[in-house]
């Protein structure tokens, strides 16, 4: 199929934020974690490294599409 997006780049808006937002985000939100919940159980960590990163996906995805819309 032929989408219009796909034929012109430049008319899709970016839904995402760049990736290296995401990184900081998600460096910088477990870096906290860790501060405020030191487990040091692995499976406790695993779940809970997971969680941030979920969470920090989704708000930095919502918080770049509220300021991209015009």
């Amino acid at each position: 199929m032929n989408h219009p997006e796909h034929q012109n780049p430049q008319a899709a808006p970016d839904r995402r934020a760049p990736w290296w937002v995401y990184v900081v985000a998600i460096v910088s939100a477990n870096y906290l974690r860790q501060e405020m919940v030191p487990t040091g159980e692995t499976a406790l960590d695993v779940a809970l490294f997971a969680a941030v990163v979920v969470v920090v996906i989704v708000i930095v995805t919502a918080v770049f599409r509220g300021t991209r819309r015009s």
